[in-house]
């Protein structure tokens, strides 16, 4: 799945260092985030371990053994719960090594570990009886569709055996998860530590639709967005629980959890073992039949609140707009510019487009051409190089030829273009979304003829629905838009919030068509009063007064 790495010569360590700590220490982390190895807490893992092996399993499985957490955990159960046989895979020779050292000449237990991608066993084993787990352990490796090179046969051997078409942008460790559930015995049990997108995301819903049709899902814990399960890494952390033993009329469970302590509960209450279920965090349990695999399962724990706080009428954003993320250039640095830096290379005008390239260059809720210019005179990077159509000016030539001096041009995106240095086609967008945010996301009304980046999203009306702007951005900044948006935004480790364009399509806006002009002019009025504020705190009477627009 990923090209040959180096091998990282040994380094004297603490003696009080964990095996995953020491490796991580004498491990370069873009050699470690090349091969996806984010390793896990040992609270975690031994959490994960004890609610695996309840059944005494005979055979455990490790996929992604790494330098083999999972397995010591296990070989440190009673002997009663302690499997008899311990299998594990891994890509990297170095983190066999530990691995190796670390189990080898312990408990009376057959160990075997595999040099290899888990991935690409052949796929006649899926399903085979002969290569079925009791128990199997994994934490995946963390790598994006754009980063892995998964092969047409691992694509072709899950899609059969599931009877889903999975997007070319799953993340691997949801290609595990799939081949994970087609490995359990009949008694079998499985937890899978792995990033909580999966459950908000696109990509997701064939994987979420798998795992249904398995038969084997029998809940997730959540962590807290506020807790960082993974070093190196800002993303929110899940387990996702497969039990060959649940029945049609068990329901899943959805767990959030702060701490490995409440972990350690919140399983025991999965098995029905703790009286207080509350104690260990929010939980919903939902009728498997009522999971619908094109929702977000990380916020199904829910009510509905949305739904609940507005009378009016609604439809998706999608009646009013279409989103599309921002320009992707490949190469920021080179194609945005300072004032200055256009006038040192002396590129004529005409190949210059007023762009916000960050998002905090945008303050307030309004943006305008004289805000532009503003930021433009203050010598920030707000200008985007669109040359194409002078490519043969001389000015121009020497600056292409500068970027290639660079390599530019043999990047992952600028490599696909031609010419490479042309720039993605985008008219100025109506409403910017902010792609990321913390506490809430933003929404900015364009009235500029600017660009924008990747830092926000381009929502841009259709001609017939342009009226009704102000109102759209009065109710997104409502309390009754933020509910409705909480649904639908995905949330990273540390609270980082994140919009996809199809996120922000599918929100439930109000059939403003419908209302009575007394009230839409009233809204109007609010709106501008919001986005006079200059990014200001929204004052509870102004907050009030939209609540009740929209209630």
């Amino acid at each position: 799945m990923n090209p040959p790495v180096p091998v990282i010569e040994s380094a004297p360590v603490a003696a009080s260092q964990s095996p995953e700590a020491a490796f991580a220490a004498r491990v370069p982390m873009e050699r470690r985030k090349r091969l996806g190895q984010f390793f896990t807490p040992p609270a975690v893992a031994q959490a994960m371990t004890d609610w695996c092996c309840r059944h005494a399993p005979e055979a455990l499985l490790d996929p992604a053994v790494g330098p083999g957490i999972f397995p010591a955990c296990a070989l440190a159960l009673p002997p009663s719960r302690r499997p008899k046989r311990i299998v594990g895979y891994d890509v990297d020779r170095d983190a066999l090594a530990v691995a190796d050292a670390r189990l080898m000449g312990g408990a009376a237990c057959d160990v075997t570990l595999h040099h290899g991608d888990f991935l690409l066993q052949p796929a006649h084993s899926l399903f085979a009886s002969d290569d079925r787990f009791d128990a199997i352990l994994c934490n995946p490796p963390y790598i994006r569709h754009h980063e892995a090179s998964v092969s047409q046969d691992a694509y072709d051997a899950l899609e059969a055996a599931w009877g889903v078409r999975l997007s070319r942008m799953t993340n691997v460790y949801a290609l595990f998860l799939l081949r994970i559930a087609s490995m359990l015995t009949a008694q079998g049990r499985a937890a899978i530590i792995t990033p909580a997108e999966f459950l908000n995301a696109d990509f997701g819903v064939a994987v979420k639709t798998a795992l249904l049709k398995s038969g084997l899902l029998r809940g997730f814990i959540i962590f807290d967005h506020a807790t960082s399960v993974f070093d190196g890494i800002l993303t929110t952390a899940a387990i996702t629980l497969l039990d060959a033993r649940v029945s049609d009329s068990q329901r899943v469970e959805l767990q959030h959890v702060e701490t490995a302590d409440e972990l350690n509960e919140a399983l025991r209450a999965i098995d029905g073992d703790v009286s207080d279920a509350g104690a260990c965090g929010a939980r919903a349990s939902v009728d498997r039949k009522n999971l619908d695999p094109q929702r977000k399962w990380a916020t199904t724990s829910r009510t509905d609140e949305a739904s609940q706080a507005s009378s009016l009428p609604m439809r998706p954003m999608s009646d009013y707009a279409t989103c599309s993320r921002g320009i992707a250039t490949g190469a920021n640095d080179f194609f945005s510019l300072t004032r200055g830096e256009a006038r040192q290379w002396n590129l004529p005008e005409a190949a210059l487009r007023p762009c916000v390239t960050k998002a905090p260059q945008v303050r307030g809720s309004r943006w305008t051409d004289a805000r532009m210019q503003a930021l433009i005179n203050a010598g920030k990077k707000a200008l985007l190089l669109d040359a194409v159509a002078l490519a043969d000016h001389d000015a121009v030539k020497r600056y292409v030829a500068h970027g290639e001096s660079q390599a530019l041009h043999l990047r992952y995106l600028t490599r696909h273009r031609k010419p490479w240095f042309a720039i993605e086609r985008r008219p100025a967008a109506d409403i910017w979304v902010a792609t990321f945010g913390r506490g809430r996301l933003r929404f900015v009304w364009n009235q500029s003829a600017a660009l924008h980046l990747t830092a926000f999203h381009g929502l841009y009306l259709r001609p017939e629905h342009r009226p009704w702007v102000r109102h759209l951005l009065a109710y997104l900044h409502s309390e009754i838009g933020w509910t409705e948006c909480r649904g639908h935004h995905r949330v990273y480790g540390d609270g980082l919030l994140k919009f996809e364009p199809r996120d922000v399509e599918r929100l439930r806006v109000p059939d403003f068509g419908g209302l009575p002009a007394s009230r839409l002019t009233a809204i109007a009025e609010a709106a501008d009063a919001v986005l006079n504020l200059d990014g200001a705190t929204i004052p509870r009477d102004l907050c009030d007064r939209l609540s009740a627009l929209f209630a």
